[in-house]
């Protein structure tokens, strides 16, 4: 595409990507319709009602903007669902949480900041959502000098893991006096040892959480007595549509089925089949969820309201009359894949079986 002398630079983070545009609006349309195009065939689609254009754009936590004098600058970003609220100091946890909270938080809204005006802003908003969260005024301003200082001193920037001894201990009382006592003898451990930095770290204790976590594990059955892909949790809704056959056929071609996967998996490529249909009923689809959090992403879509934004409800509407649910489709997980090479695997899966053109990957989403 000749338009691409057009784009001066561009980076992306997963599936954000920002950029240099040094045309004019038009012409930035017509480049990613342009785009649209080319990359249909690889299953992959830019919308245009989610692309920014103009001085200033937000991407990720930042907000990137030109100044006055054509300057890049960013500054913090802060999306309208975040709620703004932090750990309520009066619960039960550590005191140590609660001084680490509004000091992380501080480094984050600085290190954001490319001018100072911006800065000071978002730091004064920051410390309103604090003491709305039941932080103290005066323990917010001792974090924020300290945030400022640690940005600032040239031991932050040089100080490495290599010259840094981390102790680990449980919690206990007399933790801060501990700490305080290995700060107070700082210069006596700097003449014996050289140049290093003590850090003493709180080992996590375990909570009924995590034994509950554990402990589910030994309240499901053996999967490798099941023999296919169904999870043998009983309150799992997806474990009934999981395809317990070794294989498939779709368009004429054998689809293998690992057992060592099932609808926990995550970071995956999963096929659907429609069972009231004998040909051109397959779809191939990808998540990084896990499996089962997918499939009810897909049943969600089946009502008049929302039909459209699943290719699977969309077949329902369109040959079937809205008459099906997702429990008329057969499912089973094919491969496991890093998140990155996603597209490329499901486009693979779509184009060695046809599914474009004989299945119902030709539906397009909104």
């Amino acid at each position: 595409m000749k338009k691409w002398i057009l784009v001066e630079f561009w980076k992306r983070y997963i599936d954000d990507g920002i950029g240099l545009w040094a045309g004019q609006e038009e012409e930035f349309h017509n480049f990613i319709n342009d785009l649209n195009k080319e990359s249909l065939k690889y299953g992959i689609h830019f919308p245009i009602k989610e692309v920014q254009f103009g001085k200033s754009v937000n991407f990720l936590d930042l907000t990137i903007y030109l100044d006055n004098e054509n300057k890049i600058q960013h500054k913090l970003y802060i999306k309208p669902t975040d709620a703004r609220t932090y750990l309520n100091p009066g619960s039960f946890h550590a005191p140590h949480v609660f001084a680490s909270i509004p000091f992380s938080q501080m480094i984050r809204v600085i290190k954001r900041n490319t001018k100072e005006d911006t800065c000071k802003e978002d730091v004064e908003l920051l410390k309103n959502d604090l003491i709305k969260s039941g932080y103290k005024d005066k323990n917010i301003d001792k974090m924020k000098n300290k945030a400022f200082e640690r940005i600032k001193s040239p031991k932050a920037k040089t100080m490495s893991v290599n010259n840094t001894i981390v102790f680990t201990v449980d919690f206990f009382e007399e933790l801060s006096i501990f700490k305080e006592l290995v700060s107070n003898i700082e210069k006596d451990i700097k003449a014996v040892f050289g140049n290093i930095s003590i850090l003493v770290a709180t080992r996590k204790c375990s909570s009924i959480g995590n034994l509950a976590v554990k402990n589910k594990a030994v309240c499901l059955p053996d999967r490798s007595t099941l023999g296919n892909q169904k999870c043998g949790d009983k309150r799992c809704k997806i474990c009934a549509l999981m395809i317990t056959t070794n294989s498939v056929i779709v368009n004429n071609k054998e689809v293998l089925i690992p057992s060592n996967l099932n609808c926990k998996t995550k970071k995956c490529i999963y096929l659907c089949i429609c069972n009231k249909c004998t040909e051109n009923n397959a779809y191939f689809g990808q998540t990084i969820q896990k499996q089962h959090n997918r499939m009810s992403g897909h049943r969600d879509k089946f009502n008049m309201g929302k039909y459209k934004k699943s290719a699977l409800s969309m077949h329902a509407y369109d040959t079937h009359g809205g008459e099906l649910a997702l429990n008329d489709f057969s499912i089973a997980v094919l491969k496991t894949v890093q998140p990155r090479r996603l597209n490329r695997e499901e486009f693979t899966f779509i184009d060695k079986f046809d599914t474009l053109t004989k299945g119902l990957n030709r539906y397009q989403v909104n």
